[in-house]
């Protein structure tokens, strides 16, 4: 059913891809990603002698060049909030910013890990320096683009990321 693969040659595959993966974790993450996928997959996998079921969370980002990056990939028992959690204060760590988008399923954990990161950061951010009024226009105006996003796009500046 397939090739025979000595021991030798299967440890050393996992020491090169332990240590890539650990690179990955500590690797400065340059410059903002304005578009963040997160995604979870269920694998099976070896853990003291028995099989079980594992989860893989993985986070993709896409650069202002339009680039896709791996950004992280962890293994844990669960896909769960404090698990999402724990991913997204790494990526912060490293350096994530500029997100303007989150792109991922209906999990609820997932949800709640990202409102909770974007509240943190908010509340350290610039809008909490901003007055009531810039406030209310802020809203006026985003409310404005909701209902024509078309309307006037070319002429629309930048949009600031809400995560820097």
């Amino acid at each position: 059913m397939g090739e025979h693969v000595s021991k030798s040659t299967v440890s050393r595959a996992a020491e090169t891809l332990g240590t890539k993966v650990e690179e990955l974790r500590k690797a400065p993450i340059g410059g903002p990603i304005p578009y963040l996928f997160l995604d979870a997959t269920f694998l099976d996998a070896r853990w003291a002698r028995t099989v079980e079921n594992v989860s893989a969370l993985v986070a993709y980002g896409i650069g202002l060049d339009g680039h896709r990056q791996l950004l992280a990939v962890t293994i844990g028992a669960e896909e769960s909030e404090d698990s999402w959690n724990e991913l997204l204060a790494q990526l912060i760590e490293r350096g994530l910013s500029g997100v303007q988008l989150v792109i991922a399923d209906a999990h609820a954990g997932i949800a709640k890990a990202v409102r909770r990161h974007r509240r943190r950061r908010r509340s350290r951010g610039a809008s909490s320096t901003c007055s009531e009024t810039s406030s209310a226009s802020k809203k006026s105006s985003a409310r404005r683009r909701l209902r024509h996003p078309m309307e006037n796009a070319a002429a629309r500046p930048p949009k600031r990321p809400r995560w820097s």
